[in-house]
């Protein structure tokens, strides 16, 4: 967030199609920038950020000029085709959960004896999160334990896979 909003006259919709002509607010704190090597190029920084969401491949960049200022937004995109083992009640609305579910069993697959530490770090969540969603794919069918949690191992129910 920025307290400044766009320089007058200029829009999201020209910043996004790239079709504008930068403008200093402040050209001795630009210069400075500049010379301190902080600046690549006057008004590149919102094609970088664009650039590089895209290049990224799960970013996705929103830019919004509010009343009190200037805000970008940058959040993980996520998939909203769900191809793979998750199936029934869990196919809802909440596509981010499907894909970590689907990673889940993916991750099982690879390595039945993975512990919840590895599966969570794996998914980028804590392990509470990696907990419910092991509850959910055991309550459908998909994967049981077997022996202890600290000897056992994962399966995969072969119905579960279209096996």
């Amino acid at each position: 967030f920025n307290p400044g909003r766009l320089t007058e006259g200029l829009t999201v919709a020209e910043l996004l199609s790239d079709n504008y002509s930068p403008k200093a607010r402040n050209k001795l704190i630009n210069l400075m920038f500049k010379e301190a090597g902080l600046v690549e190029k006057y008004g590149s920084g919102i094609k970088r950020i664009m650039d590089n969401c895209k290049n990224h491949g799960k970013c996705k960049v929103h830019f919004e000029n509010m009343q009190h200022g200037f805000r970008v937004i940058l959040s993980k995109e996520v998939n909203d085709t769900v191809n793979g083992p998750v199936n029934g009640p869990v196919n809802g609305p909440v596509n981010g959960l499907v894909n970590r579910l689907n990673k889940v069993v993916s991750l099982i697959e690879k390595n039945p004896e993975i512990t919840l530490f590895q599966i969570a770090e794996f998914c980028d969540v804590g392990v509470t999160t990696i907990k419910r969603d092991l509850e959910k794919l055991k309550k459908q069918g998909v994967i049981i334990r077997v022996g202890s949690d600290k000897r056992g191992h994962w399966e995969l129910v072969k119905h579960s896979r279209g096996n």
